[in-house]
């Protein structure tokens, strides 16, 4: 049986080992959270669970006290030999280790790995991203930085309001000092041109760097791929935003859009939003990322950073 507290402190990583038997690890399936690992997506305390899972259920004989190289080796090892997975993302799909974790432990597992590629874009690699699509990788920059909010994949009429409820979203209640008491200074949101009744037309995505880390002044930004003007709606979104700052801060707020097209054809404007909005979250600075001509195929690569291709 695997043990705990102890065993998890021995679970020391070996930088000069090679990696190369750890094939059901894939570095690029590991989410924002997790990407820094060289050994696992998956935490000690979740390696150290499904190796006691094993032994228990399926005969292993996964020894607690090794490093967690070691460990990994094993449970691939174990795994391989009971199911076709080839993955450690597929290992959830194992009955006794589904069965066996709890639903926070599946939680956690789940979190650790980015989204799946949905399945009709290996029929169609330019298929236009979906709004779950959207909303499912960025969830997890905001998991990964806790300074960051982010609203979510919303129509153009997102400021639309029924018995003072927003009828998409939360963005039309939106409080700036609440996020800056928070500690959220980095705040997002992809829109689509459509609004919520019709049936969506083009992405573009909105990013506000209260702490003027961008751009050392507090902005914020709209990015339309093929560098359309913002809309009334980002307008007047931006004015609510720029006075809720002056009140908290007594400071100006900066509106900045893109005006170069980088954008030629018709599928990828969603890959375009989400890859502006995790940009700006490491501080590149706005005009530098605009200036910076990003094609259609260039695009269409990260498709395969941003979701698991299986």
């Amino acid at each position: 049986m695997v043990k705990n507290k102890k065993t998890l402190k021995r679970l020391k990583h070996k930088h000069n080992k090679s990696l190369k038997s750890n094939k059901h690890f894939k570095k690029n399936h590991c989410s924002p959270k997790t990407s820094k690992s060289n050994v696992s997506c998956l935490d000690d305390k979740l390696l150290l669970k499904i190796a006691d899972i094993l032994n228990k259920y399926n005969g292993a004989e996964i020894a607690e006290n090794k490093y967690k190289n070691t460990l990994h080796k094993q449970i691939s090892e174990k795994i391989s030999e009971i199911s076709d997975c080839k993955s450690e993302k597929c290992w959830s799909s194992i009955h006794e280790i589904i069965r066996h974790l709890s639903s926070e432990e599946l939680l956690r597992f789940k979190e650790s790995f980015k989204p799946n590629m949905p399945e009709k874009w290996k029929t169609n690699p330019t298929e236009w991203l979906s709004t779950s699509d959207i909303e499912k990788c960025l969830k997890q920059y905001e998991e990964y930085n806790k300074g960051f909010k982010c609203y979510g994949a919303l129509p153009m009429d997102f400021d639309l309001k029924r018995n003072d409820s927003c009828v998409s979203g939360d963005l039309c209640n939106i409080d700036i000092k609440k996020h800056m008491d928070n500690g959220e200074h980095s705040i997002s949101s992809v829109f689509n041109l459509d609004d919520h009744d019709e049936p969506g037309s083009h992405w573009v995505s909105v990013y506000m760097d209260l702490n003027g880390r961008n751009r050392e002044i507090p902005s914020m930004y709209y990015f339309d791929s093929m560098a359309d003007k913002p809309t009334k709606e980002i307008k007047e979104l931006y004015n609510n935003v720029k006075q809720q700052y002056k009140s908290h801060t007594d400071k100006d707020m900066e509106f900045l859009y893109n005006d170069i097209q980088h954008q030629k054809g018709n599928n990828e404007c969603g890959i375009y939003s989400i890859h502006f909005i995790t940009t700006m979250l490491k501080g590149i600075d706005f005009n530098e990322y605009i200036k910076e001509i990003k094609s259609d195929d260039f695009m269409n690569k990260f498709r395969e950073f941003y979701f698991i291709k299986e």
